[in-house]
């Protein structure tokens, strides 16, 4: 997984932690995949800071901003570090178990990589 493709998936899995009735099994992969989604989110938005230290100019009140002349050099280091992959162990969550979630479409496809259908019973 990419890191840029990590903001779609902390959302569509905070969908998927809030429903109700979702069976604790599922659960419990569920809030263990989310703390090393929010690990790496942490990671990257420290690294985010530093770049922006990096290229940016402090304003009197001391925030800092990256001014458009240095904008370039911010967004490609930026999207290097985006399309670095990350590895995140995901055991995977039973489709059937998370059905009545609520979660639409975009969330599935989001967090696809995470489910396994149910085995057949034939």
């Amino acid at each position: 997984m990419k890191l840029s493709e990590l903001n779609a998936v902390k959302e569509s899995l905070a969908k998927l932690l809030q429903a109700p009735g979702i069976p604790v099994k599922a659960a419990y992969r569920a809030v263990k995949f989310s703390k090393a989604v929010a690990k790496e989110i942490k990671d990257l938005e420290e690294e985010r800071i530093k770049l922006v230290r990096k290229y940016g100019v402090a304003d009197s009140a001391g925030n800092v901003a990256v001014p458009a002349l240095r904008l370039v050099g911010f967004n490609e280091e930026f999207d290097e570090l985006l399309d670095e992959d990350v590895d995140i162990p995901a055991t995977k969550i039973n489709i059937e178990d998370v059905k009545s979630a609520g979660l639409t479409m975009l969330d599935v496809a989001n967090l696809d990589f995470l489910f396994e259908e149910a085995p057949n019973k034939e």
